[in-house]
């Protein structure tokens, strides 16, 4: 039997045009990568594997480490929109705006630490001393020169709402500070200036949020981005293969209303990340696979055409490799493994230009019995 993984983690990357959703949002990115530790600003702006990045304001995420406007202005200039991480439904303890005091004697809004994440603790997200917090941390990040925000824990409605019922429409309240926020920004029209939310998808079938607040709600955001709804489980990487299913029809609602879903999946198992990459492009999200630690890019892995995703080779030995997003000239490594660990080079492919698209045959691959996988690396 012969299958064929794209080269992973280990080889150069390609953007896909066929991973856009349907129709385009503001974003209009095809591509992205994730990475909130250990930012390289140098590695960021030579990568070319990705159209637009999540990080960090800052570097050690306090406001000595906050990056500079000459800094984001690089990563744009090197054709990639730059978003910045931001949570607005937990206070984190390692920000610029954390007072010790607070552990002592705490705010209002201040709850509890979340004993699943410490440092961070959960907030009384519609309090306006926190929004108060929010809205100059966003002024910041606007003025560092960023293209938007990733806005996390949007699921804290949930919290105070059924788990520590204190607030009864608290996913109404979510709803309108998400609103909120890009109504802060309503004088400032330099730049468009892009709000991703992150998880939470189900805040748009809430009971309180009314068909109007939805709407204003999809009206104030550009895109959500997603985590393990392909692979969900209890270790950090790698879990098998179980899809979410009841998260889809509320990200497919997303993309109806114009709005991309940035997805990523802790994989690094090829095999796995082969799995993803069809589902995500069935459902036409943009993929993208790293550690959960997030302490580091990864490689987007390439997009093979169905005859070589589902490994048919002919009888005569001959492979044909597409590559989305590949250049006429480019010149390939086929390599093949019995165990998914040991690559020997078979052949390599001079990619050329047929309707524009980048493919090439590989001629005498030998059919010897057993299972291999391919796999294309430059």
């Amino acid at each position: 039997m012969f299958r064929i993984l794209s080269g992973v983690l280990f080889c150069v990357a390609l953007d896909s045009s066929s991973w856009a959703a349907s129709p385009v949002s503001n974003l209009n990115v095809t591509s992205w990568a994730y990475q909130l530790q250990e930012i390289d600003v140098d590695q960021v702006v030579a990568a070319d594997s990705f159209q637009l990045i999540v990080i960090d304001y800052s570097a050690d995420g306090g406001m000595e480490g906050k990056f500079t406007p000459e800094q984001i202005g690089r990563i744009r200039q090197s054709g990639k929109k730059v978003i910045a991480y931001l949570s607005i439904g937990e206070a984190e303890s390692y920000r610029s705006y954390w007072n010790i005091d607070w552990e002592s004697n705490p705010p209002s809004w201040l709850g509890p630490e979340n004993q699943n994440w410490l440092s961070n603790y959960k907030v009384r997200f519609w309090d306006p001393a926190w929004q108060s917090v929010i809205f100059g941390y966003l002024d910041e990040i606007y003025d560092q020169g960023f293209d938007g925000i990733y806005c996390d824990i949007i699921d804290a409605y949930y919290y105070w709402q059924e788990e520590n019922p204190e607030k009864p429409d608290a996913d109404a309240l979510m709803a309108q500070f998400i609103i909120d926020l890009r109504e802060h920004l309503s004088d400032r029209k330099d730049r468009e200036f892009a709000i991703i939310i992150q998880n939470g998808e189900t805040i748009i079938d809430e009971e309180n949020v009314t068909d109007i607040l939805r709407g204003q709600l999809f009206d104030a955001i550009d895109g959500i981005g997603v985590e393990d709804v392909f692979f969900s489980g209890d270790q950090d990487d790698n879990n098998p293969y179980h899809p979410e299913l009841e998260r889809l029809p509320y990200l497919r609602e997303f993309l109806e209303n114009g709005k991309t879903v940035l997805s990523v999946e802790y994989l690094t198992d090829p095999s796995l990340i082969q799995t993803y990459l069809i589902e995500a492009e069935k459902e036409g999200f943009v993929p993208y696979v790293a550690r959960r630690s997030l302490s580091q890019l990864s490689s987007k892995p390439l997009k093979v055409s169905l005859s070589v995703r589902l490994g048919i080779v002919s009888e005569a030995g001959q492979l044909t490799i597409e590559i989305i997003g590949g250049s006429g000239g480019e010149v390939w490594n086929i390599e093949r493994s019995s165990n998914l660990v040991d690559w020997e080079l078979v052949g390599k492919v001079v990619l050329e230009m047929n309707d524009g698209f980048a493919s090439g045959v590989l001629a005498g691959v030998a059919l010897d019995g057993g299972s291999s996988f391919f796999r294309a690396t430059r």
